[in-house]
């Protein structure tokens, strides 16, 4: 959103753009040809006094050479937030939008401030699919992975698994050479490969960066003309009309997003015209969450690969990889549930009046010195046409909005299918090593390996993550992060050494094939368990 940045802030402190939007509200609109006046019925109230305003804004422009006193710009001002209030099109050539794909190509060149972008790549629309709000304060990195995220993670996730699945199975029958040789934990050396797992990354990788989504969005860099003043400023007094034709608020929030003034202005047009069901929400901090986890397990996986289990430093290894790697686990695991605290607090202490906006951070003075009014009281007048008054709509955005975030991470720390997508590293070797066992005719071996990577992503992160989560919140405010981390660390290692006590047993007693079989059932329960209770947020 142009509007927090200082090139591209909607502050008529342009001349140009000032008397675009004067004269925009004190003219009557034009009447396209043939348009029948019966059908101007959901016009009139936009038009209603024009002729009036039209007078005064001449005898406003006739007083002290053309400019117009304080109380004057008031009411220039109070009439801008009527028409911004009614979000009704001044001409329909100004609801546009862009393709998604636009907006993340690039490296998200859209996203950064200071950059130019061009208003051709926005067209003429009849309805908005998304309409994306954000902060310029959050970074243009995350963002734009957010967005990856949100269009491309099931799409990488299903070609990815279905190439790497292709690979086990040329691996397989040879058609895909070994790599090196390996020793696995049960049987003899072998020769093996890592064509499922570089695959699997590579294309995952490939689609989630690169596929380019077709949904078309709302972002104002793009759909309104940056290079014209007086586009510009029709783009302005339009804002209104394009949230009320978007099927969906795309809300990109980070720390920053409540303390944007215009952030506000677009969630509270939004929530007056549209069911709480279409606001959607994907904080930043989710984002970075998937990811890292994501990367850790590729990480730890991949040197798992590598391990010569016939070792005298097989155990203090495994014991030191757990260890870094449940300490790392453990400082992602709090600072999510820190900044979903901070989601939370910010949303029960939002105050419109100490919302921050461009025109306030410059004393609503120009680049040559002249003065402009200020946002806040056209966008006050907005909200209390909508809701009545900012209290009544303080309370809206604390209610309606944390019910969004309720009823789309359910209650819980990450959705559950992205949990699943950050194990996908451990399915795709475990496909390597399944190749393995079939190119050296076991069979057996092949189909419980196969079944091992299929079931452990979905019981893995429940069994060892929400022990974690439950210790580092069941201390008090004052413990140190250091100490919240060592615990939590701990509670990781030792449920990872207990789980692989219980999976070494289980292959003991009854075979491999069994003994996988029983180890994944007995895992469904707790897992089930911890999901429902122990993963609670709220």
């Amino acid at each position: 959103m142009p509007r927090e940045s200082d090139e591209f802030s909607p502050e008529m402190h342009v001349p140009a753009e000032r008397e675009a939007v004067e004269a925009r509200i004190s003219s009557p609109s034009r009447k396209e040809d043939g348009e029948d006046d019966k059908g101007e019925e959901d016009e009139k109230e936009p038009r209603a006094g024009l002729s009036v305003e039209r007078k005064l804004s001449q005898k406003l422009r006739e007083s002290s050479g053309g400019r117009c006193s304080e109380i004057n710009q008031e009411r220039l001002m109070t009439r801008l937030a009527n028409r911004l209030a009614a979000m009704a099109l001044t001409d329909e050539k100004y609801l546009r939008a862009t393709p998604a794909s636009r907006v993340i190509e690039r490296a998200g060149r859209a996203l950064r401030p200071g950059t130019h972008v061009c208003f051709e790549h926005s067209r003429q629309v009849k309805e908005i699919s998304k309409f994306l709000s954000h902060s310029w304060q959050s970074s243009p990195l995350w963002k734009l992975v957010t967005l990856q995220m949100f269009y491309n993670w099931k799409v990488a996730a299903l070609a990815s698994n279905l190439l790497a699945l292709l690979a086990m199975i040329m691996s397989s029958y040879g058609f895909l050479p070994p790599m090196y040789e390996r020793t696995p934990r049960f049987g003899e050396p072998m020769m093996a490969g890592v064509w499922a797992t570089s695959i699997g990354m590579l294309s995952f990788v490939l689609v989630w960066a690169f596929r380019p989504p077709r949904d078309m969005i709302f972002l104002d860099r793009i759909c309104i003309n940056q290079a014209d003043a007086k586009q510009r400023g029709e783009g302005l007094v339009n804002l209104g009309a394009c949230l009320r034709c978007s099927k969906n608020l795309l809300v990109i929030w980070d720390e920053t997003y409540c303390r944007r003034l215009w952030c506000l202005f677009e969630i509270a047009a939004y929530l007056k015209t549209h069911e709480d069901s279409t606001l959607l929400v994907q904080p930043l901090i989710l984002t970075q969450f998937v990811v890292s986890l994501f990367v850790l397990n590729f990480v730890l996986w991949g040197l798992n690969m590598v391990m010569v289990y016939d070792s005298v430093f097989t155990i203090p290894l495994y014991v030191l990889g757990t260890s870094a790697y449940g300490w790392l686990i453990a400082r992602n695991v709090l600072q999510y549930s820190k900044s979903f605290d901070s989601i939370n607090s910010q949303l029960q202490n939002i105050e419109f009046e100490k919302a921050e906006c461009y025109c306030c951070s410059v004393d609503h003075t120009g680049p040559q010195g002249q003065s402009f009014p200020c946002d806040r009281f056209c966008i006050r007048r907005c909200v209390q046409l909508w809701f009545g008054s900012v209290e009544e709509f303080e309370k809206s955005v604390q209610t309606r909005v944390k019910d969004v975030l309720s009823r789309q991470f359910s209650d819980r720390i990450c959705p559950y299918p992205l949990l699943i997508i950050t194990m996908l590293p451990f399915l795709w070797i475990q496909l390597d090593y399944a190749a393995d066992w079939f190119a050296q005719g076991d069979n057996s071996a092949g189909v419980a390996t196969m079944i091992f990577g299929v079931v452990l992503p979905v019981v893995n992160h429940p069994i060892l993550i929400a022990p974690v989560l439950r210790v580092v919140r069941s201390l008090p405010q004052s413990c140190p992060h250091i100490l919240q981390q060592i615990l939590g660390s701990a509670v990781f290692v030792v449920i990872s050494l207990t789980t692989q006590a219980a999976y070494q047993l289980s292959i003991d007693s009854f075979g491999l094939l069994l003994g996988i079989l029983i180890f994944c059932v007995s895992l469904l329960i707790p897992n089930a368990l911890l999901w429902r209770c122990a993963m609670r947020l709220y």
